[in-house]
């Protein structure tokens, strides 16, 4: 495997992230036994019962309490109340019961399972959506910058539960200097146009500027200007269409113009159906969607006019049959990419829609298409006991799912570099893997409150037990979740679980605590792993990469080796850092690429000693069906034609040997054969030495055979 013993390129570029990628695995492992799956009808060799676990938080760690009456909370900027407490119950003296929900052990093991199991990349890690893309620095991903002539102004209306844009033709620039808007100035109205507003020239102009004389960052919304203008956007008139403004309009390359646009005439004007998939996409570029807390100002600002039946101003683009192709609220618009995530999964694991159950949906169960309850149970991890730590108050960043230098997967030339990006645009493009979260130190950076910080209390030290009953699971089943909870019995990986995963939070060390199963872990991880080994297609083995990036992020040595390689390797890039990376066309390598350290695969199936030990049993079942046969067939079959006493001896002991027979136990035929056969030596004997021959043989016959009847 290629090193990069530096996150950092030629031109000095940290390359940064606190999580990473665990390659997806190509082919799914699907079980031969998955169609029988049941908890109503046992395996045969079904095991039931309880894994009894305890987990030592090995750093901070927090788990969010939902909101009650009396908790300790703060208000998001929304104004909603947010505990700050760890999960809890009171017992009957009013003191905490911390725990961690079981649904979280579950997730978190689940999570490991697939990986070990080669199993589907489960649809719970991503959404399918069509991201959105505005890089100026890349006109191969950002077409729309050279294709301006192709986007066109015109208003969007909904009708009934369907929405329509009307087409106005392609958008008439106007500039900042011709637009007026009143102001008050120390008692005075002053008619001032929008040019000097945001000239950083302009010394009066103190609602634009910041403390640094910046532009204000509410002042670079589209909905600051509407506000300036005071006049309320009609589509019966023509209009003014005010965009974002993203700095003053003096600077080098800045923006001084808006735009203008006719009265809508629904009657004349060219409608155009807008598909509901792609207002989802524009919904979702605009941040909003469930559970988004990052909508767009300006689409706040117009979406309630929307949704009450008046037409409002976008841009957008159509194709030859005047087909909508996207929309949004500025000229040059996020534009959405040709394809969506589900196509980036699917050309990097082709197997993931397979209605077939992997191994995963088996033990854990599925929700999706054939509906299949799991078969594994955690019970919430109540604490053994724990140690409160401070209150932190910080900001936890989101990733860019839309990154594609690390999200998506980059193809390298025979020097090890990127020579053009794989985006959403192509056809075969695939995602990067399996994103976790690596171990790596505690590395808090508290803030002062704001709208974009969070604060919580964890707990600063824990213990806590736990268990899983597990219903009905198969041998090669049971060794997968062991390998799951042990990371395949390597004890140098802990797992990671709560917030703040990516501060170094939450790691926790997980011990079996059943004698017995501890006693067997390593005979069910070897069926496990011979399951894996054997499975036709599947590239299962101790250097796959899957594997070795799971354990190598989950390493307790690799955790000391993050500041080692490079103090700031673990933290999220600012803005100046993506547009860098981009610049130069950088990827995320490999994690164990990163630290130059791999954690090692434990091996339990010796397939070596298999092979012996199933030949040694071939040549036992041989040697008894030899055995069957001789006694079928008797004494005959092996002292028939011999003409010399010695061999006459050998084969009758070897015969008694191998049957197990004493002296006694011979047939009246077997006695007859061999006295027959006796008698024929003795007569081929020289008449000089007949006599004494004679003697020792009858003397052996005698010693041991006896004639029964």
């Amino acid at each position: 495997m290629p090193r990069n013993n530096d996150n950092r390129n030629q031109n000095n570029i940290t390359i940064s992230a606190p999580y990473n990628f665990v390659p997806l695995n190509k082919k799914v492992f699907f079980p031969d036994w998955a169609p029988f799956v049941s908890h109503d009808i046992p395996f045969k060799d079904g095991l039931s019962g309880k894994i009894k676990l305890e987990i030592t938080a090995e750093s901070p760690i927090f788990i969010r309490k939902s909101f009650e009456e009396g908790d300790e909370y703060y208000k998001d900027k929304n104004g909603q109340e947010i505990s700050k407490e760890f999960c809890f119950i009171k017992d009957k003296t009013g003191n905490k019961k911390y725990f961690i929900p079981g649904s979280s052990i579950r997730n978190m093991l689940r999570s490991v399972f697939e990986i070990l199991t080669f199993s589907k990349l489960s649809r719970d890690y991503f959404t399918d959506r069509r991201f959105g893309v505005r890089d100026f620095d890349n006109d191969d991903v950002y077409t729309l910058k050279k294709e301006s002539d192709s986007v066109r102004i015109g208003y969007l209306k909904k009708t009934g539960k369907d929405y329509v844009i009307y087409d106005k033709g392609n958008p008439v620039k106007v500039l900042q200097s011709e637009i007026k808007y009143t102001k008050k100035l120390r008692g005075n109205n002053i008619t001032n146009s929008f040019k000097e507003l945001f000239s950083s020239d302009t010394t009066w102009n103190r609602e634009v500027k910041d403390r640094r004389n910046n532009l204000k960052a509410n002042c670079k919304t589209a909905e600051f200007k509407y506000k300036q203008f005071k006049k309320s956007f009609d589509s019966t008139k023509e209009n003014y269409v005010f965009t974002g403004q993203p700095t003053f309009n003096n600077n080098n390359g800045a923006k001084y113009h808006e735009f203008k646009i006719p009265a809508l005439n629904e009657n004349n004007d060219v409608k155009i159906n807008v598909d509901n998939k792609i207002f989802e996409d524009f919904k979702f570029i605009y941040g909003d969607y469930y559970g988004s807390n990052k909508t767009s100002v300006d689409w706040k600002y117009w979406k309630s006019p929307l949704d009450k039946g008046k037409a409002i101003p976008v841009f957008f683009r159509k194709n030859n049959e005047d087909e909508l192709i996207d929309f949004g609220l500025c000229n040059l618009y996020k534009m959405a990419y040709n394809h969506r995530v589900n196509r980036a999964v699917k050309n990097a694991q082709n197997e993931f829609e397979e209605s077939n159950l992997d191994l995963s949906e088996c033990v854990f169960g599925t929700s999706e298409g054939k509906k299949i309850k799991g078969r594994v149970q955690v019970s919430h991890a109540f604490m053994k006991e724990a140690t409160e730590g401070d209150e932190i108050t910080t900001v936890l960043s989101e990733p860019k799912a839309s990154f594609y230098p690390f999200y998506i997967k980059q193809k390298l030339n025979k020097s090890l570099k990127v020579e053009k990006y794989a985006t959403y645009h192509d056809s075969d493009v695939e995602i990067n893997g399996r994103k976790r979260y690596f171990l790596k130190p505690e590395c808090v950076e508290t803030r002062d409150p704001s709208n974009f910080t969070t604060t919580f209390k964890p707990l600063e030290t824990a213990t806590f037990i736990t268990t899983i009953q597990y219903h009905n699971l198969n041998k090669i089943e049971f060794g997968a979740l062991l390998s799951a909870i042990t990371f395949h019995g390597n004890t140098n990986c802990n797992h990671i679980i709560g917030l703040a995963k990516s501060y170094g939070l939450g790691q926790i060390k997980v011990d079996i605590l059943n004698e017995e199963i501890k006693q067997n872990l390593n005979h069910y991880l070897a069926i496990f792993e011979k399951c894996m080994l054997e499975a036709k297609g599947i590239n299962w083995h101790h250097k796959s990469p899957e594997l070795i990036e799971l354990l190598t992020m989950a390493s307790t040595i690799a955790k000391n080796k993050v500041d080692s390689c490079n103090p700031h390797m673990h933290k999220y890039l600012n803005l100046r850092g993506f547009l860098d990376i981009k610049k130069t066309k950088l990827r995320l390598p490999l994690f164990s690429e990163i630290i130059s350290y791999s954690e090692n695969v434990p091996s339990y199936f010796n397939a070596k000693k298999e092979t012996l030990e199933v030949e040694e049993k071939l040549k036992k079942e041989r040697e008894a069906q030899k055995i069957l046969t001789l006694k079928e067939k008797g004494i005959r079959s092996v002292l028939e034609g011999c003409n010399d006493f010695g061999a006459f001896k050998n084969i009758i002991k070897d015969y008694m040997d191998k049957l197990g027979i004493e002296k006694q136990m011979f047939t009246k035929d077997d006695v007859d054969y061999i006295e027959k056969n006796a008698s024929n030596l003795i007569l081929k004997k020289n008449k000089k030495h007949r006599a004494d021959f004679e003697k020792k043989v009858k003397a052996f016959v005698v010693e041991n055979i006896i004639k029964t009847n």
